[in-house]
């Protein structure tokens, strides 16, 4: 019965208000279910957040974030249009995104003798982009979260931090593909 309170937290962090209108929850905590069993984990909203201005109107911005997606491998499932929100709600990677070292972009722990944990374990990422007006163009709006478990043995999912990188692309991708 330890799933059921998890499952409540879970649930309650998924509820939903008014959108745009409430701040998101200082920590969710997500049940992860896969074949071998299930785990959880807590991640910070405050972690991995990032917002970088380009002089662009937001609708050029915006047209630009599918290509950038596919750039740097992160397969799309969230296209919400009218808030102009992109990106993946959580994907497995392991080793790798678009052929960049894991460890790169983020930090799930010491190196083992097989090197940064983010480049062996089993990854769930979280890569969400937003696009805001602006005084000087656009806001570009990146929240990225991972969480990370070895793959050999069985252990619960563990929080990883940005390095930063990966968010820094995004506005660098568009500024290039919008100078073309």
């Amino acid at each position: 019965m330890r799933f059921v309170p998890l499952l409540c937290v879970a649930l309650a962090a998924c509820a939903s208000g008014t959108a745009g209108s409430t701040p998101p929850p200082a920590s969710e905590t997500f049940r992860v279910l896969s074949a071998t069993g299930t785990a959880s984990a807590t991640m910070n909203a405050s972690d991995g957040v990032m917002t970088r201005t380009v002089a662009a109107a937001p609708d050029q911005v915006w047209k630009t974030l599918p290509y950038v997606l596919d750039s740097l491998g992160i397969p799309v499932n969230i296209l919400e249009a009218g808030r102009r929100t992109i990106g993946n709600s959580g994907f497995n990677v392991r080793g790798r995104l678009k052929g960049v070292a894991l460890s790169r972009y983020i930090d799930c722990g010491g190196a083992t003798q097989m090197g940064p944990n983010a480049d062996s374990y089993s990854v769930n990422l979280q890569f969400l982009i937003e696009v805001k007006p602006a005084d000087a163009g656009s806001s570009i709006v990146t929240t990225m979260q991972a969480m990370a478990k070895p793959i050999t043995y069985a252990q619960d999912y563990s929080a990883c931090s940005s390095k930063g990188v990966l968010e820094a692309k995004v506005s660098e991708l568009v500024a290039a593909k919008l100078s073309h």
